[in-house]
């Protein structure tokens, strides 16, 4: 029973206050899942491919636009000039990310095999991504607690958005038109937030001090950030390289569609890893972060329960011939989900600043380790191999690699299977 109210208690602490976060994520995650396999079913596979591919590729330029900057506002946030703070960010993200989003469009459209009409689509997400990277106000909000009125207009441009990309899907329209609902979606909530009644007055004045800061602080967070975007990305290179891009279309519809089950917990684990972090004690800590790993577990099961039985009927329904091998990579995909969760949380268990290069080093290896494995699998058995060799990767990082951090992380992983307490 005391292990029960403790489970309970620690429950409880992690899921308070994420009321509004949960409605957002669960409206967010429905509505493009179901347009885009709209999407996918209108524009055919191999275009929808082509725009999963280099949508893949930009997401590199948002990293590197953002420079490890996200969690700033978290540190030091009663000893700032917020006004400045947040002005220097929105110039520092929107200078890196208009220089680096041009060079990888460039690249795009002189190497890669683009149709004009997916260039649009491209284009598109290119300066929504942009538009997505200098919203330092959002950052400034979360780190506030000030969720209401953010979710609330994400919420209604998220609702137009997906209505709008419907409309296009359901007339013929062109598929040129699906690039506007992109923009839209992150526009207006990005100005609402720089220039609604209650929003933080920006001062777009350089200070060289705070910039600097930035960049020193952003540093240490930029490689591993990057990191785990390789890792998680690198299937779709590995298959455009190796395969088709229909073969990248169906492990993208299968992507989207392992974040909308498994978003439940992804909203714990995110939730989980910004209050362990302001959690001094440190047996206090490992034992909350043991009570969400196993609760973790629980909701994958469940999770992979629903997507098997849900599936069988619903993906011949709604993507027809040519996705039989579905169910069984949104299985090893949730499962790869569930072992980047327990990544995330494991590290808070040590103070990250004492093992910061530990940290570099656990990430480029098990970079290493996915390309290789993820390579020789599918080179062997196609998509499959390939979603088994991200798994693999995922299971590494969680393991292996994390036991390199510090050894405190491998006791506490003990714990999970045997604790006297």
């Amino acid at each position: 029973m005391r292990r029960i109210r403790l489970f309970v208690s620690n429950l409880n602490w992690m899921l308070s206050n994420t009321s509004w976060q949960t409605v957002e994520r669960i409206i967010y995650l429905c509505s493009v899942t179901y347009t885009s396999i709209l999407c996918v079913k209108y524009i055919g596979p191999y275009y929808y491919g082509t725009i999963s591919l280099y949508s893949n590729v930009l997401l590199f330029s948002l990293v590197m636009a953002k420079f490890g900057t996200d969690a700033i506002f978290y540190k030091d946030l009663k000893n700032i000039n917020k006004k400045y703070w947040v002005g220097n960010l929105i110039l520092m993200r929107t200078c890196t990310g208009v220089v680096i989003n041009t060079a990888v469009l460039l690249f795009i459209i002189v190497f890669g095999e683009v149709d004009i009409r997916c260039l649009y689509y491209i284009l598109a997400i290119s300066i929504a991504m942009l538009i997505q990277g200098a919203d330092v106000a959002l950052l400034y909000n979360r780190a506030n607690g000030l969720y209401r009125n953010d979710v609330m207009i994400n919420i209604v441009t998220l609702l137009m958005s997906s209505l709008g990309k419907i409309l296009i899907v359901h007339y013929r329209l062109s598929f040129a038109l699906l690039s506007l609902p992109i923009i839209f979606e992150v526009l207006v909530p990005a100005v609402y937030r720089l220039y609604s009644g209650d929003a933080i007055k920006v001062q777009y004045v350089i200070k060289r001090r705070i910039i600097l800061y930035f960049i020193r602080y952003g540093a240490i967070n930029l490689i591993p950030n990057l990191a785990l975007l390789i890792n998680q990305r690198t299937v779709f290179f590995i298959l455009a390289a190796l395969g088709s891009r229909n073969m990248v279309a169906v492990y993208a519809v299968a992507f989207f569609i392992s974040n909308a089950v498994f978003m439940l917990p992804n909203i714990l684990t995110t939730t989980a890893v910004a209050k362990l972090s302001k959690v001094t004690d440190s047996t206090i800590r490992i034992a909350k972060t043991i009570s969400v790993i196993r609760l973790l577990s629980l909701m994958l099961l469940i999770a992979i329960f629903i997507s098997h039985y849900c599936g069988e009927y619903l993906i011949p329904m709604f993507l027809g011939e040519g996705y039989e091998k579905l169910n069984l990579i949104v299985t090893l995909i949730l499962i790869s989900f569930y072992f980047s969760s327990i990544t995330k949380l494991s590290v808070k268990v040590i103070k990250r600043e004492r093992y910061k290069y530990h940290y570099i080093i656990s990430h480029i290896l098990t970079f290493v380790v996915h390309i290789t494995f993820t390579y020789l699998l599918a080179l062997r058995y196609g998509i499959i191999g390939a979603t088994c060799g991200f798994l693999f990767a995922e299971f590494f990082s969680a393991t292996f690699a994390s036991y390199i951090i510090s050894k405190r992380i491998f006791l506490m992983h003990l714990k999970l299977f045997y604790n006297r307490s």
